[in-house]
């Protein structure tokens, strides 16, 4: 009899009212969760494999540079650089003072020949992305270990060996190709052999030892230049907001490629913080609007409950009938937001891999189960005191 009572009473077009927004509410909830977990835990994984990431820092060029007005760092920049937070270490290029030219021999035909222009420069080992087990060199050798970047190695396959007709030339082969290198300054000349023992795809600029450097600087450079170009940090995590907005407020030029994961990240923690923000809305709203249903209810049924309450029944039974119309209606309302949640999600990821190439996990993380059981469970909480507060209310009158 007492379920009688409150069924004829209920307002289903209310009910339904609370359940479609508590079912997009926490749709949105739970899918805010679950982008949130999954990202934090691939970019946890990129950052484990790889515990310093790579940065190479150059000024912008102005057009005030015709005028003379370079575009080197001193001191107090360089040292600025190094105390950001970011910055796990730095290093200077140095870079050849003196006129270098490239000879590849095409004796017998076997290669195509020719002669090019170069610049040097050197960075501390640790910077180099590629062993330097054979980096070794001493001044009694005409022999010297060079590292290539793999760009000009493509520029030559796929650029001037297509136009110009001449071989393509693999990395492979290139390692045994012996260059001839002239070295012009300071009105003296000098000779080397250049080996290529490996190829760069972090540094864009030929690499040789830095003790060659020094060397050669002294004997045919101009001592007095000092200016430094380029820099080259170890950073703990590129994808810092903080990286690329340093970098825009002192106008510093890199490679967009290596900083555009931070504002991909930035944009996507804050549209997955208002999604969550909105399906939390969404959800008070929804538990407002189920108070004030508990509410109608209660009021509707006013002279039928304190009849309940001199036939003999407790204000305990009576809570448990209203609660279980409500506790029916949560029930529907998580299954049917879980399943939309789960389909959304599945066709959401889905686009992310097959447009963004981003691979995220396709399980559901259990801290989303755990939170999403927390809110049902707070839901009913917080509606179970209402509605207890009231039939205490009605039976004091």
């Amino acid at each position: 009899m007492i379920n009688k009572v409150f069924k004829n009473n209920n307002n289903q077009f209310s009910m339904f009212l609370a359940s479609i927004g508590s079912i997009i509410g926490l749709t949105l909830l739970f899918l805010s969760l679950q982008l949130y977990i999954d990202f934090r835990e691939l970019l946890g994984v990129e950052n484990e494999l790889m515990s310093s990431e790579f940065l190479i820092i150059k000024k912008e060029i102005s057009d005030l540079s015709i005028l003379g007005v370079n575009s080197s760092f001193n001191k107090k920049e360089i040292q600025e650089i190094a105390d950001q937070p970011f910055v796990k270490s730095l290093a200077i290029f140095k870079g050849c003072q003196y006129q270098v030219f490239a000879h590849l021999s095409s004796d017998g035909g076997t290669f195509p020949g020719f002669s090019t222009l170069a610049y040097f420069e050197s960075i501390p080992d640790e910077f180099i992305d590629v062993p330097t087990n054979n980096w070794a060199w001493d001044t009694n050798n005409i022999e010297l270990p060079v590292i290539l970047p793999s760009t000009y190695i493509d520029a030559y396959n796929f650029g001037i060996a297509l136009s110009m007709g001449t071989p393509q030339l693999s990395k492979k082969l290139l390692t045994s190709i012996p260059f001839k290198l002239t070295l012009q300054g300071n009105n003296k000349k000098g000779n080397y052999y250049a080996r290529v023992i490996s190829f760069s795809d972090r540094i864009n600029s030929i690499l040789v030892p830095e003790n060659f450097l020094n060397h050669t600087n002294k004997l045919y450079g101009n001592k007095e230049t000092t200016k430094h170009n380029k820099v080259i940090i170890a950073a703990n995590n590129l994808k810092n907001p903080a990286v690329s907005k340093f970098l825009e407020e002192h106008r510093y030029t890199t490679n967009s490629e290596k900083t555009r994961g931070n504002k991909f990240e930035s944009i996507l923690k804050n549209g997955v913080y208002y999604q969550f923000i909105i399906g939390l809305i969404i959800i008070i709203q929804s538990i407002i609007l189920f108070i004030f249903y508990a509410r109608i209810i209660i009021n509707k049924s006013d002279s039928e409950i304190k009849t309940l309450l001199m036939i003999g029944y407790n204000r305990k039974t009576i809570s448990v009938a209203i609660n279980k119309l409500f506790i029916k209606s949560y029930l529907i309302v998580f299954s049917l937001s879980f399943t939309l949640f789960i389909s959304t999600k599945s066709y959401l990821y889905f686009w992310i891999n097959n447009h963004k190439g981003i691979k995220l996990n396709n399980g559901i993380n259990v801290y989303t189960v755990l939170i999403a059981l927390l809110f049902i469970l707070s839901i009913v909480s917080i509606n179970k005191l209402n509605i207890n507060r009231r039939l205490k209310n009605t039976s004091l009158q």
